[in-house]
């Protein structure tokens, strides 16, 4: 009778003082997520309309696209093909890249050199920022993170939060169309990851409930194309394992810095259609 007696006010203890332990949304039915595309490969050096052209169609249908470091540098002649893409496809929401990592061999820029970077993206044109490595596991500080958010809303632009662990960031200074990067949590390189530690999940969920969409990735063993089935298995454990994901990008390894290769978004929004989700 005794244990049985403290296993009831127990129970009543954690649904008094720790809910978000226990609560758990009524799944509602979800759409597909939309396409997006993380692209570090090469860009030319010089917007010709021959190029642009190529590039046009290779990244139609993808409305979020984000590109690889170094384009902000005023030496990289490449730069100038973002903000002419910036121009021709104004539906897309272009995204610099911004690594906040101070360790584990990130590249631990100055708060000077970040603000700087950040208004050098802003001059191209893009929409957005994904700054990467910004979790606690990189040696990022919640201080160091709040600075780059707000510099960034302050220059007009939205944020994808990369950050391994979603409790790393629950009180960070979202603003509305943020989004919060689940990198490859259910596969990547062509393999199953298996599923997350619950109290990430659940740190995931408070996230969502906050009005943060979170974006998904997932990478293939070998650049585009790659087999049908590499997709399928990489969009349906990602939307498995991942709970209410809102975008789903898939690439080759290290999202084609190598191959250049640039999976259709409309491949991708077909699989994403015939695999059912509630959450």
């Amino acid at each position: 009778m005794r244990l049985t007696w403290l296993v009831l006010v127990a129970a009543v203890t954690m649904v008094a003082v720790s809910p978000e332990l226990w609560q758990w949304p009524v799944p509602p039915s979800a759409p597909p997520p939309a396409p997006w595309l993380i692209y570090y490969g090469g860009l030319p050096s010089a917007p010709t309309p021959g190029a642009l052209a190529t590039l046009e169609g290779r990244l139609t249908g993808y409305s979020l696209v984000v590109v690889h470091s170094g384009l902000e540098d005023p030496g990289n002649s490449s730069g100038a093909v973002v903000s002419a893409l910036v121009q021709k496809m104004p539906q897309v929401f272009f995204y610099g890249y911004l690594a906040l990592g101070v360790t584990n061999g990130e590249p631990d820029y100055p708060a000077a050199q970040i603000a700087t970077d950040l208004s050098r993206w802003r001059k191209l044109g893009v929409k957005g920022m994904l700054l990467d490595t910004a979790g606690h596991d990189y040696g990022v500080s919640a201080a160091r993170l709040d600075a780059a958010m707000a510099e960034a809303h302050q220059l007009g632009m939205r944020v994808i939060v990369n950050a391994y662990r979603p409790q790393d960031v629950l009180g960070a200074p979202w603003h509305p169309g943020d989004l919060y990067l689940a990198e490859n949590w259910a596969y990547a390189e062509g393999q199953a990851v298996g599923p997350r530690a619950a109290v990430t999940l659940r740190s995931l969920y408070q996230l969502e409930m906050s009005g943060v969409a979170v974006a998904a990735t997932a990478t293939a063993a070998s650049g585009w194309p790659f087999a049908h089935s590499d997709l399928v298995s990489a969009v349906e454990l990602t939307l498995a394992e991942v709970p209410g994901v809102r975008w789903m990008a898939v690439a080759g390894p290290n999202y084609s810095a190598t191959s250049g290769g640039i999976l259709p978004a409309i491949t991708l929004e077909q699989v994403a259609r015939t695999i059912s989700r509630t959450y």
